[in-house]
C-alpha cells in the first residue's frame, strides 16, 4: 500500500468510525438515563406509534376504572342510608305491634306511639328522598312512593294500627328488593368491570412496556462495547493522523542520506 498525504484515507476511515460510535454510545447513554428504549420517532417509528395506541387505551381505560369505582363508592353510601332507613322502619313496625296490643296499651301509649312512629316516618321520608341510584345503574324512582306511602300511618286505633303494620311489611319488602338490585348491581356488573378492565390495562401496560422501555441488561452491554470501540477508535485516528507526518519523515530521512547539497536543492533550500 503506497503511502499519500493529499488523501489520508486511513483517518477518513477512523474519524467517520469515531463519529458513529460516538452516536451510538450518546444513544444508549440517552436509554440508561431516562429508561426508555424509544425516545424519539427516529429510535423506532412503528414502535413509537404501537405504543401511542397502546398508551391512549390504557388511559380510556383507566378513566372508566376510575368513573366506575366513584359509582361503587356512591352505591355503597346510598346502601349505608337504606340500612338506617331500615332500623326506623322496624322501630315503626315495633309500635304498630304494641298498638295491636290493646289489652296492654292505653290510649296514652297509642298517642305515645304515634309520635314516635311519626318521627320515624319522616326520617324514612327524608331518607328515601335523599337516594338517587339512577345515573348509576338502579332505578330509584320508586323509593319517593314507598316513603309517601308510610305518611298516613296511624296507630291511634287498632285497624289503623293493622294497616300501618301491613304497610310497613310491604316496605321493607320493596326496600330489601331494592337493596338486593343494588348490591346485585355494584358487585356483579360495577366491579366485574373493574376487575375485566384493570386486567386489560394491565395487558397494555406490558405491551407498551416490552416495546417502548429499556432493557438494562442489553443496554448496559451496548453501552459497555461502544465506549470500548470509542477508545479504540480515538486510538486508530490519532495512528492514522502519524501516517502523514511520516511522509515527512521520509524526505528528512532523504535529505540525510544524499549529499548535502543535493539534498538542499531537492528541499529548495539555499
Amino acid at each position: 500500500m503506497g503511502l499519500r498525504i493529499n488523501q489520508n484515507i486511513a483517518a477518513l476511515v477512523a474519524a467517520r468510525a469515531l463519529q458513529a460510535k460516538q452516536k451510538a454510545l450518546a444513544n444508549s447513554v440517552e436509554k440508561l438515563s431516562t429508561g426508555q428504549r424509544v425516545n424519539s420517532g427516529a429510535d423506532d417509528p412503528a414502535g413509537l406509534v404501537i405504543s401511542e395506541n397502546l398508551r391512549a387505551q390504557t388511559d380510556s381505560l383507566d378513566r372508566n376504572i376510575q368513573s366506575n369505582q366513584n359509582k361503587v363508592n356512591q352505591l355503597r353510601t346510598e346502601d349505608a342510608k337504606l340500612g338506617e332507613t331500615f332500623n326506623q322502619l322496624h322501630a315503626i313496625r315495633d309500635r304498630a305491634l304494641e298498638a295491636l296490643n290493646t289489652g296492654a296499651t292505653d290510649q296514652a301509649a297509642r298517642t305515645a306511639n304515634q309520635t314516635s312512629a311519626r318521627s320515624s316516618v319522616d326520617s324514612v321520608s327524608r331518607a328515601l328522598r335523599g337516594v338517587d341510584t339512577t345515573d348509576k345503574g338502579v332505578d330509584s324512582s320508586g323509593l319517593a312512593e314507598i316513603g309517601r306511602s308510610l305518611e298516613d300511618i296511624d296507630l291511634s286505633t287498632s285497624d289503623g294500627a293493622q294497616q300501618a303494620l301491613d304497610t310497613v311489611d310491604s316496605a321493607i319488602e320493596e326496600l330489601s328488593t331494592f337493596r338486593g338490585n343494588l348490591g346485585s348491581h355494584q358487585t356483579n356488573t360495577l366491579e366485574a368491570d373493574i376487575r375485566r378492565e384493570s386486567v386489560e390495562a394491565e395487558n397494555l401496560r406490558a405491551s407498551e412496556s416490552a416495546i417502548r422501555d429499556t432493557d438494562f441488561a442489553e443496554t448496559t452491554v451496548d453501552f459497555v462495547k461502544n465506549r470500548v470501540l470509542l477508545e479504540a477508535n480515538v486510538a486508530a485516528l490519532v495512528q492514522a493522523k502519524k501516517s502523514s507526518q511520516s511522509a515527512l519523515q521520509i524526505i528528512k530521512s532523504s535529505g540525510v542520506s544524499s549529499g548535502e547539497s543535493g539534498s538542499r536543492g531537492l528541499l529548495g533550500i539555499a
